[in-house]
């Protein structure tokens, strides 16, 4: 087989590992065997693309199943019935009923725009504030380079947290508003000022 051709195997099996555990999490019951497979298609398809181009491979295995979950996801949630399905699947207590109260569609953008773009950016900020540093402190650029890449994805996920957790949600806000404007001017100089 060639390079290429393991290539496409290995984002085939990324994205029938994905379609697999859709379908067995789509389930009333979630089916062990369906999960097996689907887990093994994933498991196949990072080694498939690291046996052929390493790390490079790995990262174009895992969009491509990222793209697929996002694709499905999508689509479940277009559907109308969606909502219907799911309160029939998983039922409400008895004494629930009075913990019905309809949140607001705007809510519901405001977190997503919160805890999406608004986080990232802060985040980016704060890692090209940190790489400014190494860089003025007399360090590589690849290692800043580097940093800034560790960091991001090492951060967003708590700075999602912080602003998805209910209770502290406006402070969340808060902290990442912060974090973004005193990082800024860092992030815009470079390690030319420093």
């Amino acid at each position: 087989m060639t390079g290429t051709a393991i290539i496409a195997l290995a984002l085939v099996l990324a994205v029938a590992g994905i379609a697999t555990l859709r379908i067995s999490w789509g389930r009333a019951g979630r089916d062990v065997h369906l999960n097996l497979i689907g887990w093994s298609l994933l498991a196949a398809a990072t080694v498939a693309g690291a046996m052929e181009a390493g790390a490079w491979g790995m990262a174009v295995t895992a969009a491509a199943a990222m793209i697929a979950a996002i694709a499905l996801l999508l689509v479940a949630a277009a559907r109308p019935d969606a909502k219907g399905r799911s309160a029939r699947r998983f039922p409400r207590p008895a004494g629930a009923a009075s913990l019905r109260n309809p949140v607001p569609a705007w809510r519901g953008a405001i977190t997503f725009v919160l805890a999406g773009p608004v986080s990232l950016l802060a985040v980016v900020a704060l890692a090209l504030a940190v790489r400014t540093g190494i860089v003025g402190a007399g360090g590589e650029e690849a290692d800043a380079n580097v940093a800034v890449l560790g960091l991001v994805p090492l951060l967003w996920p708590f700075a999602v947290l912080a602003v998805t957790m209910p209770a502290g949600r406006l402070k969340g806000a808060a902290a990442l508003l912060a974090i973004g404007l005193c990082s800024l001017p860092l992030a815009m100089t470079g390690g030319a000022s420093l």
